[in-house]
């Protein structure tokens, strides 16, 4: 069965336990909304141990969107030993890496021109500069698989003219592979560009976490507990894992049921089983952590 979900950030969930446990990470993010919901804290207060502490902190953090950011400033927090990111990927899969991401927005204006003229609209120049970069990253991602290669993606697009001038905005995606020079990059683009305005954001290097770890064992034992065979995912997107696991230098994996693809889309779904064994999982992981 089918059941469309959402997830609630809007509330902190916090349990008082027993003196002498020694709990818990802040869960930084829960698109899976495995902790979020009220009848995994109730079922399910332990959480990862990092500190003494007489409570369990769930801490959202974010609005639940199509392109959440988590706060510069919380990397300035207290780096916690293993850092878990509730993402969905598979209730018998953990991931160990995403790839980076940088967002571009481009606009070009120029003077109109007639349209049976032989000069370029700003549209037609503007599609000549995606073509060039698309060029660009087939040619660099021949030999790789799509964990090591550049991905682009028009984002949007807008062309458009007031009568005196002609006028092009679009923004662009990419998705960066390992060990990217971003620099380089974005000297490339702004040759292509051609008097065209660029303005970069979101320029996140790709991550890649280890394997032999104390919190991967843990999930990875949790998932064979529960009948599953672990399997390990890298992803093509993006997630607080980029930002978070560089700045704090901590040990980390993400996990979740679902299906990722399905992520921001108007099917977004999750089947029920799919999600109790989710539970089962981060269940058992967390104790193992706990204990």
């Amino acid at each position: 069965m089918l059941v469309l979900m959402g997830v609630d950030v809007r509330g902190l969930a916090s349990h008082e336990l027993g003196e002498g446990l020694e709990l818990v990470v802040d869960f930084v993010a829960d698109p899976s909304g495995l902790v979020h919901r009220h009848d995994f804290v109730e079922r399910h207060p332990g959480a990862i141990a990092i500190r003494p502490l007489a409570q369990v902190h769930v801490e959202p953090y974010a609005q639940p969107t199509a392109a959440p950011r988590i706060p510069r400033g919380f990397v300035s927090r207290r780096p916690p030993d293993q850092l878990v990111i509730l993402e969905p990927s598979g209730w018998d899969a953990v991931t160990l890496g995403y790839k980076g991401s940088l967002r571009l927005r481009y606009r070009l204006s120029v003077p109109m021109g007639h349209g049976a003229g032989p000069n370029e609209s700003a549209a037609d120049r503007a599609i000549a500069f995606v073509r060039r970069v698309q060029d660009y990253a087939v040619e660099q991602g021949n030999r790789h698989n799509s964990f090591d290669r550049l991905d682009t993606r028009v984002l949007r697009f807008h062309g458009d003219h007031d009568g005196f001038r002609d006028t092009a905005t679009m923004t662009i995606g990419f998705r960066l592979p390992p060990n990217f020079d971003v620099a380089d990059f974005q000297g490339r683009l702004h040759t292509w560009g051609d008097g065209a305005e660029l303005r970069f954001e979101y320029a996140d290097a790709a991550v890649r976490a280890e394997k032999n770890t104390p919190v991967v064992r843990a999930f990875l034992k949790g998932i064979r507990d529960a009948g599953g065979t672990p399997r390990f995912k890298m992803k093509t997107g993006t997630s607080d894992m980029n930002i978070l696991a560089p700045a704090w230098g901590c040990s980390t994996l993400a996990y979740g049921p679902g299906d990722s693809r399905l992520d921001h889309t108007p099917g977004e779904a999750i089947d029920l089983n799919e999600f109790e064994h989710g539970v089962d999982v981060l269940t058992a992981a967390l104790r193992q952590l706990a204990g």
